[in-house]
């Protein structure tokens, strides 16, 4: 029984002889293979002959019974060379290991030597050499972006001169996800005893990518491993993803007023919500800043996801703002206002199946005289993305969505025209969000998008986008649009 090491070159590991050169049988290790070889009166019996494949660093046990012109080898319970050809010399008691016979000083570390008088038939011989311990199960049954505590239906090994909850797995080459203790999740780990996996302590936690997980296992029994290193069988399924879409009704209005209260029910039965209002607003006196200061839902403050202002030839600004997991509640929505605009509008609807985490992607963008149709493009993170977007105007007129927008409303009243919509994007990537106004005029346009909440590629976690606020430095009249 013994271990390899990382040196390739050829090396004797044991050889038994009379204290003679010339009665001797060894197993040689030459090209990363172990081999036999046999002397008897001085002449070669066994040149070379190969007993079975030995990389480097690689734990093996391997055997030899013989007698006079018979010759069994077995090699970590397998049968090697076997020939009855052999005139081999008997009655050999001298053992020399590591190439001492040469005056080396070898290169193998030795676990055991047995070394028995008397032949075994090729059957006992392979289970005195089969003691390194092997992989019964080593598969994995995973749906994307999840994660699975192992049992001993997906990894475990037996050996037969060690208790098995002992045996120890070690990983390597591990993609597109990793291992973990349960009590340290997040934490990557290669190795550990077969009694954690009987225990529920393991864990696979994918990554949430299209590609398969896919990894090598060996397992050790402290003496010697399995050899070379077996790769798991993977069934992978890509998860199936609803993408986020409206829940219940919409509400939209305009009021000349400061602060702006309006009542609004969320509705119930609907998964992963996130409660909407965008906001617009015209103001003649072209002071470049956000009338708007806040909004809430029940007493609790929405983050604002973007707004922009346009301070062309007269002021208009829109917004998007936002809760996550609102309440299931009838109660009013609140547009705090730092001065009073010409008029202010507003949209209240709810997205159901949208990820918890904020806005994956934001943009806004100006738009002057004669440039409808109002474009404005965003890039999403995640495959099935809604995009909400909103449109506001100085002057009283409607819009309408192109490139597959959902129109949620589009009015308008004096001295203001506004419009929201909404678009899933089935593809993560660029999107050019656009209306076609029914008169040109200076615009302010933004978009915000959420990723659905069951999608692992990214819309179910992360960190949301930055707020994106441009009410600082107004953008010029076609400035290209900022991403955020």
């Amino acid at each position: 029984r013994a271990t390899s090491d990382g040196d390739s070159s050829d090396q004797v590991m044991v050889q038994f002889d009379d204290g003679t050169d010339d009665n001797r049988i060894n197993f040689y290790r030459e090209a990363g293979n172990m081999t036999l070889y046999a002397k008897s009166g001085g002449s070669f019996e066994a040149n070379g002959a190969v007993v079975g494949s030995n990389p480097n660093n690689t734990s093996f046990v391997c055997a030899v019974s013989w007698e006079q012109d018979n010759a069994l080898t077995s090699y970590d319970g397998v049968t090697g060379q076997s020939d009855t050809d052999f005139d081999l010399p008997i009655g050999l008691n001298n053992i020399l290991l590591n190439d001492s016979y040469f005056g080396g000083t070898g290169n193998f570390t030795i676990a055991q030597i047995d070394y028995y008088p008397f032949t075994h038939s090729q059957a006992a011989l392979n289970a005195l050499t089969g003691e390194v311990p092997t992989i019964v199960n080593n598969s994995l049954t995973i749906t994307q972006g999840e994660t699975v505590v192992l049992d001993g239906n997906d990894l475990s090994a037996t050996d037969p001169d060690s208790d098995d909850t002992s045996l120890t797995f070690t990983v390597s080459s591990v993609t597109n996800g990793q291992f973990e203790n349960t009590a340290s999740a997040g934490v990557a780990i290669t190795s550990w005893l077969q009694s954690d996996v009987t225990a529920g302590n393991i864990q696979f936690v994918h990554d949430g990518s299209a590609n398969a997980p896919a990894y090598d296992v060996v397992v050790d029994d402290g003496e010697l491993n399995s050899g070379a290193v077996a790769a798991a069988s993977v069934t992978f399924t890509l998860a199936t993803v609803t993408p986020p879409s409206l829940l219940g009704s919409s509400i939209h209005g305009l009021q000349e007023v400061e602060d702006l209260t309006v009542s609004y029910t969320v509705a119930a039965g609907g998964s992963d919500t996130v409660l909407i209002v965008v906001t617009h607003g015209t103001d003649n006196a072209n002071e470049g800043r956000e009338v708007v200061d806040s909004v809430t839902f029940n007493g609790a403050n929405l983050s604002k996801a973007v707004a922009h202002i346009n301070n062309g030839v007269d002021e208009v600004e829109t917004g998007i703002w936002y809760l996550t997991d609102p309440p299931t509640i009838t109660a009013d929505v609140v547009i705090n206002g730092s001065e009073t605009p010409n008029m202010r509008a507003y949209t209240v609807c709810v997205l159901q199946d949208a990820s918890q985490s904020g806005p994956e992607a934001t943009a806004a963008a100006t738009g002057a005289h004669d440039d409808s149709p109002y474009e404005l493009g965003i890039t999403t993170l995640s495959d099935d993305a809604i995009i909400v977007s909103a449109l506001n105007m100085h002057t009283n007129r409607t819009f309408a969505p192109n490139s597959g927008q959902t129109i949620v409303q589009t009015s308008g009243g004096t001295n203001i025209g506004y419009g929201t919509g909404y678009k899933v994007r089935a593809s993560a990537g660029t999107e050019t969000d656009s209306y076609t106004a029914t008169k040109d005029e200076n615009t302010a346009h933004v978009a915000a998008a959420w990723g659905p909440s069951g999608n692992p590629s990214g819309g179910g976690g992360g960190n949301p986008a930055t707020p994106l606020v441009d009410g600082a430095t107004p953008l010029i009249d076609g400035a290209t649009p900022v991403i955020g």
